[in-house]
């Protein structure tokens, strides 16, 4: 996974995803994702992952900003069909101005595609980390597979989070560690805005999703 943002110039290094890779069990996995910041930047260094990882369901969430770009959009599509990822691509009103609908949709017809929901309450990443920011607490409801993501500087973020994303292990550790701790709803005690949100309950609340 590749940080985001004109000022991040981190990648991840191959080393360092091949040794984290190297510890996962395949049946704890439902599907392996390429995301954030945009992957068509990235496609040597993303086919560079994808080699290394269990044969297990993968995808791939983008701008879709290639859209503009018949050439693009080739070297991109034809990038996801040899991996055979499934392509989601966001339809937030930011990305929808960068995009060729049209190209798009005929996409979406073709069955190569997934247009994600419009999100009009989407909370981008970091945004809890704002001042007047507030807990929602979706970690102790959301019924989505557990999502975690490792970054360019080894660490590992707990995802099902509305956007301050807690880093709740390091590529280091090794997946195991990173999924007992998972278990035992480790990303409470390393979040602190859900610890100041939820003080008086911390000890009582389960969640309903698990690591699977």
């Amino acid at each position: 996974m590749y940080s985001s943002g004109p000022d991040v110039a981190g990648e991840l290094d191959p080393a360092l995803a091949q040794r984290f890779i190297d510890t996962i069990n395949p049946d704890c996995v439902n599907a392996f994702g390429l995301y954030g910041g945009e992957p068509a930047l990235f496609i040597p260094q993303n086919a560079a992952i994808l080699r290394m990882l269990p044969e297990k369901p993968r995808f791939v969430i983008s701008n879709g900003t290639w859209s503009q770009s018949v050439g693009r959009t080739q070297e991109f599509m034809d990038w996801a069909d040899e991996w055979g990822l499934r392509v989601f691509v966001s339809s937030t009103a930011q990305h929808r101005r960068a995009q060729d609908r049209a190209v798009l949709l005929a996409l979406v017809a073709a069955g190569r595609i997934v247009l994600k929901p419009a999100e009009p309450s989407f909370i981008p990443m970091g945004r809890l980390a704002r001042p007047d920011a507030q807990c929602t607490r979706l970690c102790d409801h959301d019924d989505k597979p557990t999502r975690i993501a490792l970054q360019p500087d080894g660490t590992v973020m707990f995802q099902n989070c509305d956007g301050d994303y807690p880093a709740i292990g390091t590529a280091a550790e090794g997946f195991p560690v990173v999924a007992a701790r998972l278990k035992a709803q480790g990303w409470r005690s390393r979040c602190p805005l859900y610890r100041e949100a939820n003080a008086t309950h911390f000890v009582d609340i389960v969640p309903a999703h698990q690591t699977r």
